[in-house]
């Protein structure tokens, strides 16, 4: 049998265009792995919890999660981004693997150097190139965006400031097991302050001082009432008429020895707020007991920021100026403390339905809700809690 070449077939013939195509969107990332790190590198792995990166994750996390059960990809994934593999184990255990990848991003992003390019640089060293050529597009219009937001607000982007790493404001929360607890450090013995710190307040001038504290009730209101608990509403503009339901039946219910849920509203204080800024709103945030949300469309656009900047936004009310601040300290406490002791978040009447498909309900001080419609048990609720 005469097995000549020129009577062979020639290998190639017949190929599928459907998979040559499939193969070619593949070829660059396998020609130039860095290309796609240089891009991220400036930019914080935080960035992919923004709006302009949740593309980005969803793709990640797909593809990620997306390969064979047992194969341990996201186990994989974590360890190379320095997630402790005890940690990791608690993930498997908690049977929550549909989120587990997004946590192990999560985590990795609450540490100061986590640059973006090292989670394509791990996706790299996995050899998915898959989630890498899937994300390529989305992390690239996140890099756009993250550098024409800096370029607007006069940050420069070119020269040695290439080498700066630009952080985001926002971190998303993570489960306590994931956080790094720094060691709590030892008290020196010295001799008591008080008498000195007594002194020095009485020789600070007036203008000095510290801005007067809060009271739950308006400047207008003079009567001296016993309060179970504080709490303070946040809202934005169109959860105003929400918030003002919502403080009503917070002052009308009352315990049993008469003492009731007292109200601060920041509109209520605007002479004050004007005066101290952000200063008498951390101070009145730290000294109130409890943190209520009222969320609306508003309020979710607010604290994502999303249209704060149009033209026809509008921030009269003090509540919708520091909403988003407000609920940046919010996410500072649990991230410090890992766990809630003080929101309570109430969605409004006619926006529970749409609520649950906004991206900041998945965020662990919104897991637990109460309904506008049901503010008369939180408030009892509260007052039992004495």
């Amino acid at each position: 049998m005469n097995l000549a070449s020129e009577e062979l077939p020639k290998f190639g013939m017949g190929q599928d265009p459907v998979l040559e195509e499939l193969r070619d969107s593949v070829r660059p990332a396998e020609e130039d792995p860095g290309e796609l790190e240089r891009a991220t590198s400036r930019l914080h792995a935080g960035f992919l919890f923004a709006a302009e990166g949740l593309p980005a994750l969803q793709q990640i996390c797909k593809f990620v999660l997306g390969g064979d059960r047992l194969s341990g990809g996201w186990r994989e994934f974590a360890a190379l981004l320095g997630v402790d593999p005890v940690a990791v184990q608690c993930l498997w255990n908690s049977n929550d693997l549909l989120h587990v990848c997004e946590r192990i991003l999560a985590a990795f992003a609450h540490r100061e150097d986590a640059s973006l390019d090292k989670v394509v640089s791990a996706l790299h060293k996995m050899k998915r190139l898959d989630a890498i050529c899937q994300s390529k597009p989305h992390l690239l219009e996140l890099v756009d965006a993250v550098l024409g937001k800096e370029k607007a607000r006069g940050h420069p982007v070119t020269g040695n400031y290439q080498r700066s790493l630009i952080t985001p404001e926002y971190l998303p929360p993570v489960p306590m097991i994931l956080c790094d607890i720094p060691p709590v450090a030892k008290k020196e013995e010295t001799e008591p302050l008080g008498p000195v710190l007594e002194n020095l307040e009485r020789q600070r001038e007036p203008c000095e001082r510290d801005p007067p504290r809060i009271t739950s009730q308006p400047q207008n209101e003079q009567e001296v009432t016993e309060y179970a608990y504080v709490v303070m509403l946040t809202f934005a503009n169109d959860g105003v008429a929400a918030a003002r339901r919502v403080a009503s039946v917070f002052r009308q219910t009352r315990a049993a020895d008469g003492r009731r849920v007292g109200v601060v509203i920041l509109q209520e204080h605007s002479v004050l707020v004007s005066s101290f800024g952000n200063q008498y709103v951390l101070g009145l945030f730290n000294d109130v007991d409890y943190v209520v949300p009222i969320l609306t469309q508003g309020y979710v656009d607010s604290v994502l920021e999303r249209g704060s900047r149009a033209p026809d936004a509008d921030f009269s009310c003090l509540d919708q100026q520091y909403a988003r601040y407000v609920f940046l300290q919010m996410q500072a406490e649990y991230a410090k403390h890992c766990i809630n002791d003080r929101v309570r978040p109430v969605i409004a009447d006619g926006f529970v339905r749409q609520a649950q498909r906004e991206f900041v309900m998945r965020d662990a001080l919104f897991q637990a809700w109460w309904a506008e419609s049901s503010a008369a048990e939180l408030a009892r609720c509260l007052l039992c809690e004495d």
